[in-house]
């Protein structure tokens, strides 16, 4: 029983080493879930954060939703304008579809300069959104190429987990998966119970 306590401390303590080495550039979406009647309004921020060292100098996002269950009724990027530098910083957006609204914004500063201007949190967008009918519908952003590119330091790329968002309306309603570390720590634990029962056999 001993040997089984030590193996799985040792495989939580590798486990929260792996999740703070794994820890980069992550973008939330909050509150990851939300559940609002039919005509009803939620708001869902879109922030990066854990930038340290880094800055950010530009954006080519899309986000998508089910509009047919809870359409957009603002977007709001001027934050980030703001934190690229504005009025050194260029901004476009587009309604692709009622589902979809892509954005662009670069700056024309310094790396360095950038740096005096932004914190290692930002606020990217701020979205409002309707109830429409019931159900869920998720709030993400895509996974083609150039609908979820965030650029860094010199112009490369940052690596950024991406989190996202689900909006539950009416009857409709919402499962969050399990935070990848809990899944991890599981694996971990499963792992030492079953070396400990083979060394038994």
């Amino acid at each position: 029983m001993k040997s089984l306590l030590t193996r799985l401390a040792l495989a939580v303590a590798a486990t929260a080493a792996m999740a703070s080495a794994g820890a980069s550039v992550v973008v939330n979406f909050t509150p990851a879930s939300a559940h609002i009647a039919v005509g009803e309004v939620t708001r869902v921020d879109v922030r990066i954060s854990g930038l340290g060292s880094q800055v950010l100098t530009a954006v080519d996002l899309d986000f998508f939703m089910n509009a047919s269950v809870a359409y957009w009724q603002q977007a709001n990027f001027t934050e980030l304008f703001y934190d690229l530098g504005a009025p050194d910083a260029a901004y476009e957006w587009t309604v692709v579809s009622p589902g979809q609204v892509g954005v662009r914004i670069w700056t024309l500063l310094s790396d360095d300069a950038l740096a005096s201007l932004q914190g290692d949190n930002l606020l990217i967008a701020a979205f409002d959104f309707v109830g429409k009918a019931d159900g869920n519908s998720r709030f993400v952003l895509g996974d083609e190429p150039g609908q979820r590119s965030f650029i860094g330091r010199n112009g490369t790329a940052l690596d950024v987990a991406i989190g996202s968002a689900c909006i539950a309306v009416g009857s409709g309603s919402c499962s969050v998966p399990e935070p990848a570390s809990y899944g991890l720590a599981g694996l971990a634990l499963l792992a030492a119970s079953a070396a400990g029962r083979r060394r038994r056999a």
